[in-house]
């Protein structure tokens, strides 16, 4: 019997500012700027667009390694 495990790296958050994912909201994309102040990219849920939040629950969330285009469409 053989087993294999493969581990995934544990990202490593980044200096400010920096984009974090929603671990149990994949759409929620949000702009850390310093501990005290997120901005959010997209809307879900509670949260809207542009809208400014205590960064309190930064630790929900994990790097952003995607892309965002913003366009005035």
């Amino acid at each position: 019997m053989k087993a294999v495990i493969n581990e995934k790296e544990t990202p490593i958050r980044p200096n400010f500012p920096w984009i974090g994912q929603g671990e149990n909201s994949k759409s929620l994309v949000v702009v850390f700027w310093d501990e005290q102040r997120a901005t959010c990219l997209t809307s879900s849920g509670d949260y809207s667009f542009g809208e400014f939040y205590p960064a309190q629950m930064m630790d929900r969330f994990t790097p952003f390694t995607g892309s965002i285009t913003l366009s005035n469409d």
